[in-house]
């Protein structure tokens, strides 16, 4: 393994518990090496699937496959603030936002195999990876001066749920948890089923004092959101989230047309529904919101970092290059 400064090294993991939802792909995760005093954790998106009309329309993702060196992930830009940091991406395969916990998944997998949902033990092995390297010191330091937690699209709304975990198995003086485009995956009456479908009543995600809740199904990850950041005031939640964003609009009324919802919803009205939870999270001292007038969906892992203001990005209606950056923010 080339762990070269600035290289891009694939792990493979040989961890059994881990696997994607296709199952000749092997769980891997992406290492590029960098300062060893700070790090850049990032959760990938890419899709939900729960049941067989989800994952036969092609509504996740179910190999491992690195992201592309892009916005935040460009070493070689100079407007980016995280271009020297080591990056250590933790890929997406398993359609359950990384809170499947063993879970029998209610649908078949691409060769016709039964298919366990994975998503928390894909990412407690990275984590168990990165502790060990800080560990043995063989690139990282312990503690870190500074750690960036971030996730895109689905692995934005795992990212902050999984803040806990990472800040007490990686020894670090700060972090910053950073969400990028999704924050509601589907309206809240149907969170609770899912959730408890992937088995994250009893995992590590949820506190004790939530489990009641989540078996009764009276849990949201809106709910678990506000618990982090409350429960982790020490800890930046930075949420970056476009005002009109058609995909996250189209997947919100797509997984809602798979529950019997049958009124799907306008960007404005998708959005008209977010703000009240949003508004909610903005009274707390550690979260802070960014507001993109914006059509577009991602804008950390895309170019878009570097050119999205307020006031719309490179390529919307009403762009201005006059305002702040989501890379300067």
């Amino acid at each position: 393994v080339d762990f070269a400064l600035g290289n891009t090294t694939r792990v493979d993991s040989n961890d059994p518990s881990t696997g994607c939802i296709d199952s000749s792909s092997p769980y891997s995760f992406v290492v590029t090496k960098g300062d060893p005093n700070n790090v850049h954790i990032h959760f990938q998106g890419g899709g939900i699937c729960w049941d067989q009309a989800s994952y036969d329309d092609g509504n996740c993702r179910v190999k491992a496959q690195p992201p592309r060196r892009v916005g935040i992930f460009d070493t070689n830009n100079m407007m980016n603030p995280y271009a020297n940091y080591t990056t250590i991406v933790i890929l997406y395969c398993s359609g359950d936002m990384f809170f499947g916990d063993n879970a029998t998944a209610e649908f078949v997998g691409p060769n016709g195999e039964s298919v366990i949902q994975r998503g928390t033990q894909n990412a407690l092995t990275v984590l168990k990876y990165v502790a060990s390297q800080q560990l043995k010191g063989t690139y990282l330091s312990s503690p870190l001066d500074k750690l960036l937690v971030s996730g895109s699209s689905t692995g934005s709304i795992a990212a902050p749920l999984w803040v806990g975990s990472i800040t007490s198995t990686i020894q670090s003086s700060s972090c910053i948890c950073l969400s990028d485009s999704f924050f509601l995956p589907l309206a809240e009456v149907y969170q609770p089923a899912l959730l408890q479908s992937w088995n994250i009543c009893g995992s590590i995600l949820i506190p004790e004092e939530y489990s009641v809740d989540c078996e009764i199904r009276n849990l949201s990850n809106v709910d678990l959101m506000r618990r982090a950041i409350s429960a982790y005031p020490d800890v930046l939640f930075l949420l970056v989230i476009a005002k009109k964003d058609n995909p996250a609009t189209y997947w919100y009324n797509t997984y809602g047309s798979y529950l019997n919802d049958d009124k799907p919803l306008w960007p404005s009205e998708y959005f008209e529904i977010m703000l009240p939870s949003i508004e909610d999270l903005n009274m707390l001292p550690n979260f802070l919101v960014f507001l993109i007038t914006s059509l577009n969906h991602l804008f950390v892992s895309r170019d878009r970092f570097y050119t999205a203001t307020e006031y719309g990005d490179e390529a919307g209606v009403g762009a201005n290059r006059n305002g702040t950056t989501v890379s300067e923010w």
